[in-house]
């Protein structure tokens, strides 16, 4: 290589290294931006940089190939110049000049007169000849150019070893060779130099030509190279902008969509690289316990699964990674930020994050959907072994489910019933009008409530108190009809029996009531004598005692009766229940004096209104206050207290009767409502409602409750067992208390 060259050399491959870091980390800035206009500018950027960056080498390698081709030219030049003074010195010396100094002199001559004709070659090009007198250098011959002294005539002689004129130093020091150095006139120079020898003198001749000459074509090419690059780059993008906008618009809106799907997803989504999560979505931020998903982001992605499942989630990573294969749905358990657990469903699959091999997570809360499983599988449960059938149909009616009670009531299995209709279980004790008006009313979308005779699959017959109802998906379609079913055929009989008993005895009452009154009523026309007068007196006591008997029970056993047929109609009017309370209680206070019974009634109703208003049959109200003060007296000794309170509580007036009596034991207290239940031994019957542990007929709890709940009202029994006293509370709606 040319000495001077060396160091540009140099300079430019340092460059070429530094340019290809700078497109590297480039490239590098791009890959971590989306797909926009700030990646679109980086291309550009790239693009042009690339080309310039092929210009100036592909001029370089031009002006390397020129540079070295015009330093062999010089190199030529010089030497067949030096050759051709050789020549003509030789020729001197052989034509007679035997002095050598002679022969040089006319040889300098010579090349004075043909240097005149020869202005140089190209632009700046031109030879110089010199030779070295006393270690100083003259030029022998003038310059194409001005020298430092402003002429171009040969000038002052310098000292050899001087900055400038570099190449005929080179060349009086005996040298011969190429190089890049200052001439005369400082200026930088290709210049091939050579040495000519006479005998006792040498001069050096030097063929050169300024490099700016040289790079000037090079450099005008780059120039232009570049600038019609850097022209066709923007011209190629414009049409590359048109084909490409588009696809690039769909893929950035592909890529925000994604983005947003991924942001906004219900779902917690994680990337663990190494076991590191490098990626959460804000839902598995949150999910996790924390609030955005820096929180989680750095963490061991093991750090999260329960103890549990640390062994069960490590095998699938295994084996997902192994087999390079998404892995389906399994449940999991997660430990929160806070140390609370997590219910999970996960799937994991394989991807490439950041030029790194990674997992990605797609995990969802699911502790509500094991909530709700977990009561349907009650629910189910309670359904199987519920003591009641329940059957499901389609809304054409056939049935799609049955419970195992319907297998034990029916005795149809559930493969039987399955499939079929509820017809299998017709009886034939019911009309089609029964049938319609049940289908009118489930499929007009109301409930359905009746009773049934139906069928068993051996021929029996059983009653069932059922409750149909239709179900209805979220659009408001009936999609089902659920029925639910009890067996009431022993209950039926029962009640069938006890109105039957009820009715035929307050029928046969009527008889010897009739003929007491009938015999009194005779008695009492008879005339007796004084001395007889006293027994015949204790005579007609004694029947009118049997008389008030008799229809006490008679009006308990036709009212009992009344309230047990449920054909009865509702006769209703307004009631005023402070009045009928205070009626009640001021007969129960003369009663009890008339008794000789000592029972204190201590009544406190200032927290119910006078005005309070309840709709209500006037006798039945007072039939209620009655049963429940004649109870409460009689079953309380004397010297005891029986308080009695009234208030408004809400929609209800409340009456509360408490006494100090004997209780009720508990293990009759289920009992106390049963019709002709009386906690009296019922040989001890007595008239008189106030009598102490008097003996009744046992119907005045059980009317009264029928009364409380013919009235929509309610009545409660509280005791605490045997010698603690009993508390009853009734409940009336009212309809006005002001």
């Amino acid at each position: 290589m040319i000495a001077g060259e060396q160091i540009v050399h140099g300079y430019f491959f340092r460059g070429c290294v530094v340019f290809q870091s700078v497109i590297f980390n480039m490239v590098k800035s791009m890959n971590k931006l989306h797909y926009g206009k700030e990646r679109i500018l980086y291309l550009y950027l790239i693009m042009a940089l690339v080309s310039v960056v092929i210009v100036v080498i592909a001029t370089w390698i031009l002006y390397r190939a020129s540079f070295e081709q015009q330093g062999l030219r010089l190199k030529e030049l010089a030497q067949s110049r030096a050759r051709l003074i050789e020549a003509s010195f030789q020729q001197n010396i052989s034509g007679g000049l035997s002095d050598s100094d002679i022969a040089f002199e006319r040889t300098l001559e010579l090349l004075r007169e043909s240097h005149k004709n020869y202005a140089g070659f190209g632009m700046t090009g031109e030879f110089t000849v010199a030779k070295l007198e006393n270690r100083e250098v003259h030029f022998l011959t003038s310059h194409r150019h001005d020298d430092p002294f402003g002429t171009r005539a040969e000038h002052s002689p310098f000292s050899l070893g001087s900055e400038i004129a570099e190449p005929i130093q080179q060349a009086l020091s005996g040298k011969s060779g190429v190089m890049v150095g200052k001439d005369y006139r400082g200026k930088l120079v290709l210049a091939a130099y050579e040495p000519v020898k006479f005998e006792d003198n040498i001069i050096g001749i030097v063929a050169k030509i300024d490099m700016s000459e040289i790079r000037a074509p090079f450099i005008d090419a780059g120039i232009v190279t570049a600038i019609s690059a850097i022209f066709a780059i923007f011209i190629g993008t414009l049409a590359f902008r048109r084909v490409s906008d588009p696809v690039l618009a769909t893929l950035i809106e592909s890529e925000e969509r994604y983005r947003q799907l991924v942001e906004l997803s219900p779902d917690g989504i994680i990337l663990h690289s190494k076991g590191v999560v490098v990626f959460a979505n804000s839902s598995a931020a949150i999910m996790a316990g924390g609030s955005v998903p820096e929180d989680i982001i750095g963490r061991s992605v093991l750090s999260f699964v329960h103890p549990d499942y640390r062994e069960f989630v490590q095998n699938r990573i295994s084996v997902m990674m192994k087999e390079n294969k998404k892995l389906p749905l399994a449940e999991e358990k997660f430990i929160r930020l806070d140390g609370s657990s997590l219910d999970v469903e996960v799937t994991s699959m394989p991807v490439i994050y950041m030029k790194q091999p990674a997992v990605q997570l797609v995990f969802r809360d699911i502790a509500e959907r094991k909530s709700r499983d977990e009561e349907r599988s009650r629910l189910v449960k309670a359904i199987e072994q519920s003591a009641e059938t329940v059957v499901i149909t389609d809304i054409d009616g056939n049935i799609q489910y049955v419970n195992p009670f319907f297998e034990k009531i029916t005795g149809y299995t559930k493969e039987e019933a399955i499939g079929k209709t509820p017809r299998v279980l017709k009886s034939g004790k019911h009309s089609e009008s029964f049938y319609e008006n049940l289908w009118d009313t489930i499929t007009s979308g109301k409930v359905w409530a009746g009773d049934f005779v139906n069928k068993r699959k051996d021929g029996t017959f059983y009653e069932e108190e059922a409750t149909i109802s239709p179900v209805f998906d979220k659009n408001g379609e009936i999609v089902n009809y659920v029925a639910v079913k009890r067996d009431v055929t022993h209950e039926k009989l029962l009640q069938r029996a006890k109105e039957y008993f009820t009715a035929v005895t307050s029928h046969e009452l009527r008889t010897p009531v009739t003929k007491l009154k009938l015999v009194k009523k005779l008695l009492d026309e008879i005339t007796i004598s004084e001395e007889k007068k006293e027994k015949f007196e204790k005579v007609l006591l004694i029947l009118d005692e049997a008389d008030r008997s008799l229809h006490h029970v008679l009006m308990e056993t036709e009212l009992l009766a009344d309230l047990s047929l449920t054909q009865t109609e509702k006769i209703l009017g307004r009631v005023f229940i402070h009045n009928n309370l205070s009626i009640s209680i001021d007969i129960a206070r003369d009663s009890i004096v008339k008794e000789g019974r000592e029972v204190n009634i201590i009544s406190k109703s200032d927290n119910l209104p006078v005005k309070t208003e309840i709709s209500g049959n006037n006798e039945m109200i007072k039939t209620v206050f009655d049963n429940i003060l004649s109870n409460a007296i009689k079953y309380t000794p004397d010297g005891k207290n029986v308080r009695i309170a009234g208030r408004i509580n809400g929609d209800f007036a409340e009456v509360e009767v408490v006494d100090e009596g004997i209780g009720i034991p508990k293990e009759t207290k289920e009992q106390i409502f049963e019709p002709y239940y009386s906690l009296s031994n019922v040989l001890n019957y007595s008239t008189g409602q106030y009598k102490y542990k008097g003996g009744g007929v046992g119907l005045g709890l059980t009317i009264s409750r029928m009364i409380m709940e013919y009235h929509n009202g309610e009545l409660f029994v509280e005791s605490d067992g045997e010698g603690k006293g009993v508390k009853v509370t009734l409940r009336f709606p009212v309809i006005n208390h002001e």
